[in-house]
């Protein structure tokens, strides 16, 4: 019984450490396409 609870606890962590870093990775994506188009309105390539 202890051993169930504790495996369930184990994967919630998990899953919720992966939804974090999924947010994490949407929003850098998100950042790295508005500094693309703002790189591209201003005319560099840099």
């Amino acid at each position: 019984m202890c051993m169930r609870l504790q495996a369930y606890d184990l994967r919630l962590r998990d899953d919720s450490h992966l939804r974090g870093s999924a947010r994490h990775l949407v929003r850098k994506l998100r950042l790295r396409r508005i500094r693309m188009a703002i790189w591209s309105v201003e005319g560099g390539s840099d």
